[in-house]
């Protein structure tokens, strides 16, 4: 079996590489070679921020971080759902003002501090469903 290119080229560029990936594109190249899977997992603490910033750009609040907070495959995982939660709190500014005629703000902006408790609150919900939707499929079987 022939050895894929990529796995001649020296660590630290592959690193590199995978700095300049998404979420989806790094979860998938974990899966591509088991050396993908080791290196990135060696390497996630200086591959995480990046990814993550690739991934939502511009999503300030988002990617902050505290001081003790790992950066790491599990941290990117969160953000999925600390991103949905934002967009869903945030989407009101899409609809027509004529579905909310009394309010004059429909919406909280993803970037503003006002919204982080609605924002935990929808995340909550999300992680929850993602729970029972996982157990509804294990129960199919």
């Amino acid at each position: 079996m022939a050895m894929p290119a990529l796995l001649v080229l020296p660590n630290e560029i592959l690193v590199l590489l995978c700095r300049q990936l998404t979420i989806p594109a790094l979860l998938a190249l974990r899966l591509v070679h088991s050396h993908f899977a080791s290196l990135v997992l060696a390497n996630e603490a200086t591959i995480a921020p990046y990814v993550a910033s690739n991934t939502f750009p511009g999503a300030k609040r988002l990617l902050q971080v505290e001081a003790d907070e790992r950066r790491d495959f599990e941290w990117l995982k969160s953000l999925v759902l600390k991103y949905l939660a934002a967009v869903l709190v945030d989407r009101y500014r899409l609809c027509p003002k004529e579905l909310f005629p009394q309010s004059p703000r429909r919406w909280i902006p993803t970037e503003e501090e006002c919204g982080d408790f609605l924002r935990s609150h929808v995340e909550s919900g999300l992680r929850v469903y993602k729970s029972l939707s996982a157990l509804s499929i294990c129960s199919e079987r």
